[in-house]
This record gives structure tokens, C-alpha cells and sequence, in this order.
């Protein structure tokens, strides 16, 4: 096996959690719609279609989130000393393999805890799409409420739903940093 072929296994694992993790948020939140465009007449039917409500929540989330993981990612970054980087620089490392072999891997360990925090804080923040209309899953289980009565029910699955969601992503989150810090 080559040098490095754990790591990328390892690697690839995490983004298929990620993408699980995704997923389920998407479920949860309720996705766009993608079909096969098809032409009816003189216009085109079908393809992807992206609700205003979805775009709005997906940008303000998106910007409001990466200003804070950028931060993270950039003491994280500060945080590996001096040396590090002048010892890599004096063994010849050019400077993506500096980042990538010597600095990102101390980095990450730095990082790690505030990453997961705020990546359970962006799935809890996304119940604020209601504000703006967004049909999610807290406005699903509003309309059955209203429709049957049944609130106890109806409030039970909501707080179900964000604690495997919350719950899931922080253990599967924290399993990573587990192993993130048993290798250093």
C-alpha cells in the first residue's frame, strides 16, 4: 500500500459521511426540484427549479456560516508555530506541500472542536427558514398540527427530528476528532 492510502480511505469516508449528513439536512429541509427539461409549445418544461424562500436561506446561511469557519480556519492556521513552517521551508517542501503535509494535519487538530460546533449550530439555524417562508420541516408539522389537532404529537417528531439530526452529526462529528486525535 502507498504512503498516504489510509489517509485518503480515511478521507473518502468523511465525505461520504458528510454527504449522508447533507442529505439528511436536505430531507429534512425539503430539496429543489431537478427533472428532465422537456419542450410542451413554445416554452421548456421540467429541469431544476430552486424556490426563491430556498435560495434566500441557503445564501444567508452559507455567508453567515463561512464568515465564522473562515475565522476558525484561520487561527487554526496561526496556531501551528513558527518553526513548523521554516523547518518544512529548510527541508524543501514547496508551499502546498508545506500546508498540506505539515501545517493542515496541526492544524485540523486546533480546529476540530469549533468546526463541530458550528456545524450543529448551522443545522439548528436552519429552522429560522420559517422566517422567511421556506416551507420546512417546522412549518410541515405547523400545517399538520393545524390540520389534526394533535400539537403534543406534532411537537414531539419536530424536537425527534433536530435531535437525531443534532445528535448524529456531533457524534459522527465527534468520532472523527477521536481519531483525528489518536494519530497525533
Amino acid at each position: 500500500m502507498r504512503p498516504g492510502a489510509g489517509r485518503a480511505l480515511w478521507m473518502g469516508g468523511a465525505a461520504a459521511a458528510g454527504l449522508a449528513v447533507l442529505a439528511s439536512c436536505c430531507a429534512a429541509l425539503g430539496v429543489f426540484e431537478v427533472s428532465v427539461p422537456v419542450r410542451r409549445g413554445f416554452n421548456f418544461q421540467g429541469g431544476a427549479s430552486l424556490s426563491p424562500e430556498f435560495a434566500a436561506m441557503l445564501i444567508a446561511l452559507t455567508l453567515y456560516f463561512a464568515a465564522f469557519i473562515a475565522e476558525i480556519v484561520r487561527n487554526g492556521v496561526d496556531s501551528v508555530a513558527r518553526g513548523q513552517w521554516e523547518a518544512s521551508q529548510a527541508l524543501g517542501l514547496s508551499g502546498p506541500t508545506t500546508m498540506r503535509e505539515v501545517v493542515f494535519p496541526q492544524a485540523l487538530r486546533m480546529m476540530a472542536p469549533a468546526l463541530i460546533a458550528q456545524y450543529v449550530s448551522l443545522i439548528k439555524n436552519s429552522s429560522l427558514a420559517i422566517a422567511i417562508g421556506y416551507p420546512d420541516l417546522f412549518w410541515s408539522v405547523f400545517t399538520t398540527i393545524n390540520i389534526t389537532g394533535h400539537a403534543i404529537e406534532g411537537v414531539l417528531l419536530l424536537a425527534g427530528a433536530y435531535l437525531v439530526l443534532t445528535l448524529g452529526t456531533s457524534w459522527a462529528l465527534n468520532l472523527w476528532y477521536a481519531r483525528l486525535r489518536r494519530k497525533g
